[in-house]
């Protein structure tokens, strides 16, 4: 079934970044903001390069010059809100749901996200088992077959990523973007719904 989609990327190898899954140019530490997590989702869509990014973040978390209002004033409403990690995994099993994704599929990226979640892995540990998630890809399916098959699992995740930005933060808080079980089944979903659209024409 998976040798009938071919690569959706112009090369084999699979990008180097700090999370398999999650769109990011260099391994830099996981967005913490919600204008972090839209960049990163706009760059994942297509709409932004990383250098719009870039731009538009440059001055996110700036110290106020004197006479400015309050960094508070200026922040969004819920820029405060402390992380919940049990809001975080509610929203995520809605938009699985919402895009059919339930039943032992959904259970099992929520077991991962969990699980990624009591450890919370630091942006350091996340680039270390981004390496090593590769390797045993490589040596599971050998260098080629492992690079597309990472492109299929990052494409389908940005689909995902586009009916909610939020997944993205999640993916990196968690390091749920390095389990193999992950990829193997968003790369499955992403073939098959390839598949599914070019029966259909």
């Amino acid at each position: 079934m998976m040798e009938q989609a071919q690569s959706p990327a112009s090369g084999g190898g699979a990008p180097s970044t700090a999370n398999v899954i999650t769109p990011s140019a260099a391994p830099t530490p996981a967005p913490t903001s919600a204008d972090a997590v839209m960049a990163q989702a706009l760059v994942a869509g297509g709409h932004w390069t990383e250098a719009q990014a870039a731009a538009a973040l440059a001055d996110v978390g700036a110290e106020p010059n004197e006479g400015d209002a309050p960094a508070s004033a200026e922040q969004p409403a819920d820029a405060a809100e402390p992380f919940n990690p049990y809001a975080a995994v509610a929203d995520m099993k809605s938009t699985l749901a919402a895009v059919g994704i339930e039943g032992k599929d959904a259970g099992a990226a929520e077991f991962i996200v969990k699980r990624g979640l009591e450890r919370a892995p630091t942006p350091e540990q996340n680039a270390q088992e981004s390496h090593e998630v590769l390797q045993g890809l490589q040596g599971l399916y050998g260098p080629e077959k492992a690079g597309w098959m990472v492109e299929w699992a990052r494409r389908e995740f940005q689909h995902l990523a586009a009916a909610n930005p939020k997944l993205v933060d999640l993916a990196e808080r968690s390091g749920a973007g390095n389990s193999i079980a992950l990829i193997q089944q968003l790369a499955h979903r992403g073939i098959n719904r390839y598949n599914r659209v070019r029966l259909a024409k």
